[in-house]
């Protein structure tokens, strides 16, 4: 999580791998099941981190864009057939990972949930509750969108 002049080259290469090459292999062999049933949706994360630039974590930043710009694609091209893909692009979420690398300390869970206008950290339910309105028909004229679930963390300046 380190700037482009500090990421290693090794390091680069596995972030791409997870993030990117991940969501290439489940849309690479999931999008034709979808196409074979007549239909349906992929809903791909990425984070807030692809919505805007920051000071460190380029690599990690660079490959949540490709996701968003990744998921656009297909829903422009597979839209024809069927398919819907849209992008949750989450914020500080309470989840374990970050739980241990971010939000561990007191001090720094309080300032970030003070830096969102909604005035605390995200949990796992309101990610799945932007996921279920967008897999669900609910949506169904809704495609190649990303959405912030973030308390509005991404509208400060």
């Amino acid at each position: 999580m380190s700037d482009i002049l500090h990421c290693t080259e090794e390091d680069w290469r596995r972030i791409l791998d997870i993030n990117i090459g991940g969501v290439f292999l489940f849309c690479k062999y999931g999008i034709p099941m979808l196409i074979e049933r007549g239909g349906g949706v992929v809903l791909n994360t990425a984070s807030i981190a692809a919505l805007r630039g920051g000071t460190d974590a380029h690599a990690y930043t660079a490959t949540k864009g490709a996701v968003v710009a990744l998921t656009r694609a297909i829903a422009v091209t597979y839209g024809p057939k069927g398919v819907r893909a849209n992008t949750i692009c989450p914020g500080v979420i309470d989840t374990e990972m970050i739980h241990e690398t971010l939000i561990a300390r007191d001090d720094i869970r309080t300032m970030l949930a003070q830096r969102t206008p909604l005035q605390r950290i995200g949990t796992a339910e309101d990610i799945a509750e932007v996921a279920l309105f967008l897999v669900s028909d609910a949506s169904r004229f809704v495609t190649g969108e990303e959405f912030a679930v973030d308390g509005g963390l991404i509208q400060r300046v």
